[in-house]
């Protein structure tokens, strides 16, 4: 047993070392990966699917939509004045903010040429002055609307972004407004993305808005977003996300920490929020939709002013677009053209609401990996092969539902990449061990039982290893020896060869007579078969088979006999047989070298007595009482003695076991109740001493049924007591040779 658990030990030891080191390999790591994105993806479609549709309203976008477009004309014609007129109808409302996922980096002012082209063309159309002409022109720029009411309203951030097409670095000096913190101030800083060319908003929009930031999301590595990031690096100094600016002034936040994967938020030394984050700094986006989750309005409807400026009080407003044509649709797990914008919305809900998505602290994850190994091993353990590969989908599926319940309810994101290697990985390690211990476990039974156990007790063992003890267990089970009358004899005058070939054809046949009624041969010893029913496997009814067995067993006795009955000592040739049933021990008996599946025990001795008192009685089946009292009403038998076996003082009674009444006809069976009704009666007899009463119905009784050669034998017993009686006689006749 130590052994044993020696071995799974080293098993779970290799097992972890080896699965670790695999961990380690780049393609591994990337399958993980994209199954743990797989998972994410499907988690939220299917929370999506049976979620009701709702629209967040307290965040709310104005969005450059295919209507706008077709209102207002050409979106890259509109006059940067639109955007003003916006701020100041939206910030009048009451908005809590305004925030623009759209770049502003050249003004709406017309080129010299341009003026010129216009003067030139305008002054010949019109016959006006060109000196007027051209300053007219020269002074449509509506940029300064704009900046005005960018001013005005405190309230408004707009975007830049890092035009890293660009192979000229040039550093750029980033607005005042822009919030900009030394990366020397923090500690655990992650491996943030690093700006390489900022792309500001022209001057005099970025000196009047409230805030600037940068307005990047960027997808994974499969084009799908799944992440937000709420900073950037430039030039040795912290930058944040323009939304992310938006949580910043709605909470308060004065400063910023970074510790155990979370960025912290401060407010008057006073922690406002804890924000999830990895090790590149970017946090999980908790979708809440497909597309348009959010309240939107058409540009156009603010435009033309057909919405209520109070419909904006209190409201976060950003201006984006969902047009195919301005190419600012995303791929997220739940949708393929997904509003840019709506990301950013998505960023500043979870924020203000705290319900960003925390992924299992990598040491619970430790602990969570373990436990699963252990379970899995201890599991996959328990059943078999055959049942271990059933049962380990069920496991995957359960932990994904508890994963997709504990994503659902807490938005706890568990690493279920690694749920689905650890589960493989032990799987296949333990399949392998089972497989090999199994196979080991099959050669050895096959190796023990071979040729001792009809086919599908051996099939039923090798298929359920389990149900199998090999050592010594207490267990009640049906015994049977035969053996050859006059054997000794008969092989001192046949030739080998004929010996041979006749004991080749009688032991194959009985053999083959154990085996069809469910019993294991023990050993053949000589000419003798000895055979146990009930063993190794538990077999209900074990001692009307062996009687089965032992009838049939007979009748082919008679039968060989008959065949080779050219060889006169061959003729006439009897098998005795005696079965006794009750506990016994059984198990492989034997040395390190040498063992065997054996019985042993009183009850397995008595059953070898039970054979050699047939010779006493010139019966062929004897019986004990115990096997007796296992047998139905189809079973002929009749009692013969009252007998204690050489060694023993307590009485054992034993029976003739005659025939199946099905192998009989009425009438037959009629006259053998009238018979053995009769015998009984001398028995009686017997038992009480009455020798003279006895002596007188045995002769009356063998007047009738002069070949009942069990009846001589007790005549032989009662004139022998008649003339000497036995002293203190209680019944039981003790057999004073085996």
């Amino acid at each position: 047993m130590k052994g044993k658990y020696f071995l799974v030990y080293g098993l779970i030891i290799t097992y972890a070392i080896v699965s670790i080191l695999f961990l380690q390999l780049a393609p591994v790591n990337g399958g993980i990966n994209k199954i743990n994105k797989f998972i994410y993806d499907l988690k939220f479609n299917i929370s999506i699917a049976g979620k009701e549709e709702t629209k967040i309203k307290d965040i709310v976008v104005i969005d450059i939509d295919e209507k706008s477009i077709q209102k207002l004309g050409r979106y890259s014609s509109w006059p940067i004045a639109y955007y003003g007129e916006i701020v100041k109808y939206i910030s009048e409302g009451g908005a809590k903010a305004i925030a623009f996922d759209m770049f502003f980096t050249e003004a709406d002012s017309l080129s010299p040429e341009i003026v010129k082209y216009y003067t030139e063309d305008v002054s010949q159309k019109l016959n006006l002055d060109k000196n007027k002409i051209y300053s007219v022109i020269q002074s449509l720029n509506t940029e300064a609307i704009f900046a005005d009411a960018l001013r005005k309203s405190q309230i408004t951030t707009l975007g830049a972004f890092d035009n890293y097409f660009r192979d000229d670095l040039i550093e750029i000096e980033l607005p005042s407004n822009m919030l900009k913190i030394p990366t020397s101030n923090f500690k655990n800083l992650p491996k943030i993305k690093q700006i390489t060319n900022p792309n500001l908003p022209i001057k005099s929009l970025s000196e009047n808005a409230h805030r600037v930031g940068f307005a990047h999301i960027s997808p994974d590595d499969d084009g799908t977003t799944r992440h937000y990031e709420p900073f950037f690096i430039y030039n040795s100094q912290l930058v944040v996300n323009f939304s992310f600016q938006l949580v910043l002034d709605a909470l308060n936040v004065d400063s910023i920490s970074f510790s155990n994967n979370y960025c912290e938020l401060f407010s008057k030394s006073e922690k406002v929020l804890n924000i999830p984050i990895d090790e590149e700094g970017k946090t999980y986006l908790n979708f809440y939709g497909g597309k348009k989750s959010f309240r939107y309005i058409s540009f156009s409807d603010i435009i033309q002013k057909r919405i209520p400026q109070k419909f904006f009080r209190n409201k976060i407003v950003f201006v984006g677009s969902s047009a195919i044509g301005l190419h600012d649709l995303k791929t997220i797990p739940i949708d393929q053209n997904y509003p840019g914008v709506e990301l950013h919305a998505t960023f500043v809900k979870n924020a203000l609401n705290n319900e960003f998505i925390h992924p299992v602290d990598t040491q619970l994850q430790i602990i969570i990996m373990i436990l699963l190994v252990l379970i899995s091993f201890y599991l996959f353990s328990r059943f078999n092969i055959a049942l271990t590969i059933i049962f380990f989908p069920v496991i995957l599926i359960l932990a994904f539902i508890g994963d997709y319940l504990i994503f659902t309810t807490y938005q706890i994101l568990i690493n279920y990449g690694l749920i689905i290697y650890f589960s493989t990985t032990s799987f296949i390690a333990i399949v392998l061990y089972r497989y090999k211990t199994e196979l080991q476990e099959k050669m050895k039974v096959k190796k023990t039982f071979g040729h001792y156990l009809p086919s599908s007790i051996m099939n039923e063992m090798l298929n359920n290893p389990d149900k199998l003890k090999l050592g010594g267990e207490y267990k009640n089970v049906t015994a049977l020896f035969t053996d050859i009358k006059g054997f000794t004899s008969i092989s001192e005058h046949v030739e080998p060869s004929e010996l041979t070939k006749f004991l080749k054809e009688y032991m194959t046949e009985l053999t083959a007579s154990v085996f069809k009624h469910d019993g294991m041969l023990d050993k053949y010893i000589g000419d003798a078969i000895v055979a146990l029913f009930g063993v190794p496997l538990e077999l209900e009814k074990h001692a009307q088979k062996a009687c089965i067995a032992a009838i049939e067993m007979r009748k082919l006795s008679h039968k060989i006999s008959d065949k080779f009955s050219y060889i006169k000592h061959f003729n006439g040739l009897i098998t005795r047989i005696g079965i006794n049933t009750g506990g016994m021990i059984t198990g492989n008996m034997g040395s390190e070298q040498l063992f065997d599946y054996t019985g042993i025990g009183d009850n397995m001795n008595l059953a070898a007595r039970l054979e050699s008192l047939n010779k006493y009685y010139n019966s062929e089946i004897l019986i004990s009482e115990s096997t007796k009292s296992e047998l139905d009403s189809n079973f002929i038998f009749r009692e013969v003695d009252n007998v204690a076996v050489k060694g023993k003082e307590k009485g054992v009674r034993i029976f003739e076991l005659v025939d199946l009444a099905s192998n009989l006809s009425n009438v037959e069976i009629e006259k053998l109740k009238i018979q053995f009704e009769e015998y009984n009666n001398i028995l009686q007899a017997y038992y009480l001493g009455n020798w003279q009463l006895a002596k007188q119905l045995l002769i009356n009784y063998l007047g009738k049924y002069n070949s009942d050669l069990i009846a001589f034998a007790l005549k032989e017993r009662i004139e022998s007591f008649e003339k000497n009686p036995p002293e203190n006689w209680n019944g039981v006749f003790k057999m004073e040779s085996k």
